[in-house]
């Protein structure tokens, strides 16, 4: 759940939630890849070193 709070601390605002009907169960957040990270930094690095120089 993610929520602010307000100054008075009485009052609060919800801004998403989720939950699971399986007790016991994690929710499954998504998350990048160590591969796809890794990936992305190889293909930066490889178009920068590959530009002409002047």
């Amino acid at each position: 759940m993610r929520i602010t709070l307000a100054n008075d601390g009485v009052s609060a605002t919800i801004y998403d939630w989720s939950y699971e009907n399986t007790p016991g169960m994690a929710i499954a957040a998504p998350e990048p890849s160590r591969v796809a990270l890794l990936l992305g930094g190889l293909l930066v690095t490889f178009f920068k070193r590959s530009r002409p120089r002047p």
